[in-house]
């Protein structure tokens, strides 16, 4: 709908420059700049044309056109859809986690009574046949 109105008011804009621009001029305009014209500035000018009246009526239509425009843009074009809470019942339900069981396998531990994982290098290492150090 405000695509439309943008449309019209495009067409309203170059046919109100058209209709101004093909009008002619009364002589010197504007009262000859505040001067001694013939003519007074806003006084009896005579019968009103067809150009004038179709001036009057694109002006008229631009002026509204204006108003409708001004009161769309003020307006959201578009609602976000994260403005919406999410319902409770759409949501899957999931299955509380259980803990899984881990087996327990039994270790031998060094006759020193330290766990391996703490004992000293030195007391890991051994030679083999040919004297060089294994682990």
């Amino acid at each position: 709908m405000h695509a439309l109105f943008v449309v019209f008011h495009i067409i309203i804009c170059i046919m109100l420059i058209a209709i101004v621009l093909l009008q002619t001029g009364r002589g010197a305009e504007i009262g000859a700049a505040f001067g001694g014209a013939s003519r007074t500035l806003f006084g009896a000018s005579g019968a009103t044309t067809v150009m004038g009246k179709i001036t009057a009526v694109v002006a008229i239509l631009f002026m509204i056109n204006c108003l409708v425009l001004t009161y769309y843009s003020g307006r959201p074009i578009s609602k976000s859809i994260m403005d919406k809470p999410v319902a409770e019942e759409s949501l899957p339900k999931v299955p509380e986690a259980k803990p899984v069981p881990v087996p327990v396998t039994k270790t031998e531990e060094p006759s020193s009574g330290v766990p391996a994982s703490t004992t000293d290098q030195a007391t890991t290492e051994s030679a083999d046949e040919n004297g060089q150090k294994v682990r």
